[in-house]
């Protein structure tokens, strides 16, 4: 246990001493992980997750899924209540072909792996493993480096 909280304590005087906004909050995480896993539940090895992001802000992404709703009732108009109205391209496409849902991109949060190795080797903690699920990255931290 004692270990454990001068692992503790060296990440948290990096978190203090850091001024990169990334790289803090970076190291903020893995403090939290390893506070709560390490030394509330007394374990040996922990997981940090990197969510990915989207490219577009909210607002871009809610009037896009909004546009989609207000295009779908306008095609239920078209097609119910105006027979053979599909003179011009548009209302063509939207009575044969349907409307097209909105395609939000999400891309990688990747951290800084130099600066997590760095962090890591310093405080004694070692890096098991890093996996790729969709676009999030999983890193398996360990205090043993036996594992």
């Amino acid at each position: 246990m004692n270990n454990k909280l001068i692992i503790f304590k060296k990440l948290f005087k990096n978190f203090l001493q850091n001024h990169n906004k990334d790289n803090r909050r970076t190291c903020f995480k893995i403090t939290l992980a390893f506070f709560i896993k390490c030394i509330l539940n007394d374990g040996e090895d922990f997981m940090i997750k990197f969510k990915s992001k989207y490219m577009q802000n909210l607002m871009e992404r809610i009037i896009d899924w909004i546009r989609y709703v207000l295009m779908q009732i306008y095609r239920f108009y078209l097609v119910k209540f105006t027979p053979n109205d599909d003179k011009t391209f548009r209302k063509y496409e939207l009575i044969h072909c349907g409307v097209g849902k909105p395609l939000h991109i999400k891309v990688c949060n990747t951290p800084d792996e130099s600066f997590i190795d760095m962090l890591l080797n310093e405080c004694g903690l070692f890096l098991v493993e890093e996996y790729f699920r969709g676009s999030d990255i999983i890193y398996d931290i360990t205090i043993n480096k036996s594992k």
